[in-house]
C-alpha cells in the first residue's frame, strides 16, 4: 500500500472544508511503510430495510444520495477533485493553525491510497480516520536516543527535543474505507461508491451525522403530507394517506409536535432518516387488510388483562377505511414509525407484538 496525500477535513452544516499535509515524498513512505491495514473479514452487509438498528461494522456496495452516509461520497469526491486541482491555499499553512479556539476544526483525517486489488491491479482508495485532541500535541517535550556517543564514554547520548506543534497521525484502526469502482447497471456503465465502516458510531459522531439525520427526518416526515401528491408518501398497496390532524392548521400544529418528538429519541430520528418509500418495503407491499389485522392485534395486545402492555389504545395509529386514511398523533409516532421497519412490521404481522421504542423505554 502507498498512501499518497493525507488531508484534514472539518464537516460543519452538511459542507466540507478540506486541507491538505504538505508532506514529503520520504514522509509518505514512512507513513506507508508503518500502516497497519484493518481486517476486512466477516464483513456484514449494511441492511437497508433495518432502520432501528445500524452494526457496528458494515459496507455498503452502491453508497446512494438517499443514504445519510451519502455525505462521505460528496466528501471523498471533493478530495479526488482537489488532488488534481490544489493550490496553495488548499494546504494547511501551518501545524499551529489547529490550535484550540482556531477557525479550522478538523473532524476527519484522510489517506488517499494506492493498493492492490484481487487481481494484482493498482486501486485507489481512501483511508478514514477520525480526529482526536491527541492527534495535535503541543510544545511536546522529550528525550530520544542517538546513534552518537557521549564524549569520553562508549554511552549513546541521550538528546532533549523540544517541539512546539506536531500531529501524531494514526497508523492503524481507521473508522472507515471507501473508493469508487465501475459497476454495470442495465447494460450501462456507472461509478458506484463503496463504503466499508469499520467503527460505526465513530464514523457517525465525525460526521456530525445526528444534523444529517435531523435534516432527513424533518423532511420525510413532511413528505408523508405533502400537497404534492405525486412526492407525498403513501401506504400499502392501496395508496392509503397518512394524516396528522383532520384540517391543515392541525396538520401543521401536530407535525411540529411530531417532529420534536422524533428528533429528541434516536430510535425514531433514525427510523425515519434512514425510510424510503421504495417497493421493496413491506408496509408498502402489504393489502389494506394486513394493515387492518396488525391494529386489530395491537388493540387487542392492549385489551389482554393477561398481558402487561407497555403501551395504551391511544398509542396506536387508527385507520379509516371510508377515508382511506391512517391517522397518526404524537401518542402513535412511535408504533408508526415501527411499522415503517421491514423486519419489526414483519413480526407484528405475525402476531409478535415488539415495539423498539417501549421496548428502549423499559431497558433504560
Amino acid at each position: 500500500m502507498e498512501i499518497n496525500e493525507v488531508a484534514l477535513i472539518e464537516c460543519s452544516n452538511g459542507k466540507e472544508n478540506i486541507k491538505f499535509l504538505a508532506a514529503s515524498n520520504g514522509s509518505l513512505e514512512n507513513l506507508s511503510n508503518e500502516y497497519v491495514l484493518p481486517s476486512e473479514n466477516r464483513l456484514p452487509v449494511y441492511d437497508p430495510e433495518n432502520i432501528f438498528k445500524t452494526s457496528t461494522r458494515f459496507k455498503i456496495e452502491d453508497l446512494s444520495t438517499d443514504h445519510s452516509f451519502f455525505i462521505l461520497r460528496k466528501i471523498y469526491q471533493s478530495f479526488l477533485t482537489l488532488v488534481e486541482n490544489r493550490e496553495d491555499d488548499d494546504f494547511l499553512q501551518n501545524i499551529s493553525d489547529l490550535r484550540d479556539n482556531n477557525s479550522f476544526n478538523p473532524t476527519l483525517i484522510i489517506y488517499g491510497c494506492t493498493i492492490k486489488n484481487d487481481a494484482g491491479q493498482n486501486k485507489t482508495v481512501a483511508f478514514i480516520h477520525e480526529y482526536t485532541k491527541n492527534i495535535f500535541a503541543e510544545n511536546l517535550k522529550y528525550f530520544w536516543g542517538t546513534k552518537r556517543k557521549l564524549s569520553d564514554t562508549n554511552v549513546n547520548e541521550i538528546e532533549y527535543k523540544h517541539i512546539e506543534d506536531a500531529l501524531v497521525l494514526p497508523l492503524k484502526n481507521p473508522i472507515a474505507k471507501i473508493e469508487n469502482y465501475q459497476g454495470v447497471v442495465e447494460g450501462v456503465t456507472l461509478t458506484k461508491t463503496r463504503l466499508i465502516a469499520y467503527q460505526t458510531f465513530k464514523l457517525e459522531n465525525a460526521l456530525h451525522l445526528r444534523k444529517i439525520e435531523d435534516s432527513y427526518a424533518t423532511k420525510k416526515l413532511n413528505r408523508f403530507i405533502n400537497d404534492d401528491e405525486e412526492k407525498k408518501y403513501k401506504i400499502t398497496k392501496r395508496n392509503i394517506s397518512v394524516i396528522f390532524g383532520s384540517t391543515k392548521e392541525e396538520q401543521t400544529r401536530e407535525l411540529s409536535a411530531i417532529t420534536n418528538i422524533v428528533l429528541e429519541n434516536d430510535l425514531l430520528r433514525q427510523s425515519f432518516a434512514r425510510f424510503s418509500a421504495n417497493g421493496t418495503r413491506t408496509i408498502q407491499k402489504i393489502e389494506v387488510t394486513d394493515l387492518q389485522n396488525l391494529l386489530k392485534k395491537l388493540f387487542e395486545y392492549v385489551d389482554d388483562d393477561t398481558i402487561d402492555s407497555e403501551f395504551e389504545s391511544e398509542n396506536i395509529p387508527v385507520y379509516d377505511e371510508t377515508k382511506n386514511e391512517l391517522s397518526v398523533t404524537t401518542n402513535s409516532i412511535p408504533i408508526f414509525s415501527a411499522m415503517l421497519d421491514n423486519k419489526i412490521i414483519q413480526r407484528l404481522l405475525s402476531g409478535e407484538i415488539e415495539i423498539p421504542y417501549y421496548t428502549s423505554l423499559e431497558e433504560d
